[in-house]
């Protein structure tokens, strides 16, 4: 449906509700009026985001030991939280240096060639782009200029040289590869992650020790040139200004001038040397203590990448549930790469194991956080040939916003086609006198006291039954006969036929003007529950204690039309009385995925219904008007309606039969012990069979 929307104007959103992710997507292609586009747009703009100015340390690195997420200021969000990997889980976690922001301001206040210092030539550079959105591509350009900068002019002085050489020595073995891990303040953060905007590179030390420039790599014979570790720090420097990065800040009103790249060091992770590798989203509970941690561990075979994936193989997803210490592991996904039953690592001490560390670190983060009592992380790990079950990332969720309430609200139009709810606490007479198809329109508007007392529908078609046909009414609301709204907009009406026939029609929508932050202030008609009342001129017949009554009165609740699942229930009844017997097929509604207690099936549509012994040829019913069931508590029993002159194409036979015998509907009534059959009449009246 979205790729048939290709060229259109849609708007896009996207929540959380109860845990279940939920996005919508509406077609709003030469529906809206300028103004309200402008005020629609308006909410696009990006907010601010909090972060922590950059500050001068006083030294070009240190061990990341003495790192916590204070130390953001001074080397970047991914640095300052692997200390709390290296003071927690430290026999799991690789030891590391990070290199500050006094290294990249330094760097930044070097002279080019042309005498102007490598900080004054990115602002000229930068200058034009202040506003969001930006001219893209004058601005990819720029960037891609200021890139080059760093890559193949800029340089580290031979004093910053040795400072890094002897700092890399002190820590690393200068014949493996070192890895350089972009740590910006603008990432990692508690408000904002930035994550996948800034690049990684690995460096050979000794290739910038031996003397030469010449290849292949002493780190990696297969490597034809060398890599040496001051290339890789410029390019995770000149990462700063990735395109999407960049506009990421430029988005949310970021100080250029505030924010850096520090750079979190190790030795890199050989890819011959990983057995798996993945990412853990657990949520922690601390209301005593780290009591109950949960969430999913998506973990792959070797190397193949979890966070970056070439779309080429599907992850493992292991569902982890810790409660009290006791934890409990559900296969939801199964790797493509590993044997049929197989896991990507050993199961269950592996998984037991990545549990436990990632438990001691978040209680480290609650230490430091102390007043929040739900805390959610994202941890990146490895399986190394080595380390065994290792963390090398950790950073917190940030999380929305919730409480009070989104008070400005936006009704789209969005058509959805509503029928009658088959359901429990429904009649089923009424059911079957109102069932109706309706296909409406509404305005696209806020939801605001001037905008509702002229209704939110503008036009759509109501389809119907009236005396014994199926009727249409179609084209604008305030067009159809005798039609009225009220002042809030709730509530719809118009009357059809006259005399004796005369209904008077209500569409009672139940309309929200407020929504629970933080979600998104869209709605469509869907998200209204509506229902239809009736007031008939003459009494209709009705069945009240098994003994016939009449009303004139008659309500149902519509929803939006069912669509079958392979999770709902294919049902079949047979149903005797005599010589009569009647087939029939329906589906019923599978139960919430989060139902906790027996409930009552809705009906989603009916299949097939065949009648005999009432004609001489079977009668077969499938259409939706001349089909109607009502459930009763928990299924415990049910009541269905059957009018076959509602059932397009039956037989001219077959209804001079019905007429003959004075039958308008067969009513069935069963509680899997016994079965009563009534009847209604062509005059009208109801009798038991």
């Amino acid at each position: 449906r979205v790729q048939d929307l290709v060229g259109h104007k849609i708007v896009l959103y996207a929540w959380t509700e109860s845990g279940v992710s939920r996005v919508a997507v509406v077609d709003v292609e030469g529906q809206l009026d300028p103004a309200f586009e402008a005020e629609l747009l308006q909410l696009k703009a990006p907010r601010p985001i909090q972060y922590a100015p950059k500050q001068r340390y006083g030294s070009l690195w240190a061990s990341t030991d003495v790192l916590s997420p204070s130390g953001i200021v001074h080397f970047g969000g991914k640095a300052a939280n692997y200390g709390m990997l290296r003071r927690y889980v430290p026999t799991n976690c690789p030891p590391a240096i990070a290199f500050s922001f006094d290294l990249w301001d330094d760097f930044l206040d070097q002279a080019l060639p042309g005498g102007t210092t490598l900080r004054a030539e990115i602002a000229a550079q930068l200058a034009p782009f202040t506003n969001y959105p930006p001219d893209i591509a004058a601005l990819k350009s720029s960037l891609a200029a200021i890139r080059s900068l760093f890559t193949t002019t800029a340089a580290f002085s031979p004093a910053q040289e040795q400072q890094i050489t002897n700092a890399l020595l002190s820590f690393f073995d200068p014949s493996r590869k070192i890895r350089f891990r972009s740590s910006t303040n603008v990432e990692d953060s508690e408000q904002f992650t930035g994550a996948g905007l800034y690049d990684s590179y690995s460096g050979c030390l000794l290739d910038d020790l031996d003397g030469d420039i010449a290849g292949p790599c002493r780190c990696d014979p297969a490597e034809a040139a060398e890599r040496g570790v001051f290339r890789a720090l410029r390019k995770v420097y000149a990462g700063f200004y990735n395109d999407d990065a960049f506009l990421e800040r430029l988005a949310h009103r970021v100080n250029e001038r505030e924010v850096g790249m520090a750079v979190l060091v190790h030795h890199s992770f050989p890819d011959e040397e990983e057995l798996a590798n993945g990412v853990a989203t657990p949520r922690f509970r601390f209301a005593f203590g780290p009591t109950h941690a949960s969430g999913d561990l998506v973990t792959q075979l070797g190397a193949v990448s979890v966070t970056n994936p070439d779309g080429n193989s599907i992850p493992e997803i292991v569902f982890a549930d810790d409660l009290f210490g006791k934890v409990a592991f559900t296969l939801k996904q199964q790797s493509s790469l590993v044997p049929l039953g197989g896991k990507v690592m050993n199961w269950p001490a592996d998984y037991e194991a990545l549990v436990r560390l990632v438990n001691a670190v978040a209680a480290g983060f609650h230490q430091y956080y102390p007043a929040k009592s739900n805390l959610s992380l994202a941890f990146e790990y490895k399986k190394d040939v080595n380390l065994g079950v290792a963390l090398k990332q950790v950073r917190e969720v940030p999380q929305p916003t919730t409480g009070g309430s989104t008070s400005q609200v936006y009704l789209l139009d969005a058509p959805v086609t509503f029928s009658v709810a088959q359901k429990e606490g429904s009649d089923v007479f009424a059911s079957h006198r109102l069932k109706s198809l309706w296909n409406l329109h509404t305005a696209n508007i806020s939801l605001v006291a001037s905008n509702l007392a002229r209704g939110i529908y503008t036009e759509g078609t109501c389809e119907y039954v009236d005396q014994g046909a199926v009727q249409r009414l179609l084209g604008p609301l305030d067009s159809w006969p005798g039609a009225w709204h009220s002042p809030a907009g709730t509530v719809n009406g118009w009357t059809t036929g006259s005399g004796s026939g005369r209904r008077d029609w209500r569409l009672q929508t139940s309309i929200t003007t407020n929504l629970p932050a933080p979600r998104p202030p869209f709605l469509t008609q869907a998200d209204f529950p509506k229902s239809l009342g009736v007031t008939y001129a003459q009494p209709v017949p009705i069945l009240r204690g098994g003994a016939p009554y009449t009303t004139t009165n008659e309500a149902v609740a519509l929803e939006v039309c069912p669509v079958i699942t392979a999770a709902d229930l294919p049902e079949e009844r047979i149903f005797t009385n005599g010589s009569i017997t009647i087939q029939t097929r329906f589906y019923l509604g599978a139960p919430p995925r989060d139902a906790i207690i027996i409930w009552t099936a809705p009906l989603l549509r009916f299949v097939e219904t065949r009648i005999t012994g009432l004609t001489t040829e079977p009668i077969v019913l499938t259409g939706y008007y001349s089909q109607t069931y009502h459930p009763f508590h928990h299924n415990f029993g049910e009541e269905c309606i059957f009018e076959p002159w509602l059932e397009p194409g039956l037989s001219p036979a077959i209804l001079t039969e019905l007429d003959a015998a004075n039958i308008q509907w067969i009513y069935v009534w069963s509680d899997y012990n016994r079965t009563i059959f009534w009847v209604l009449g062509r005059d009208g009246l109801l009798r038991r069979l």
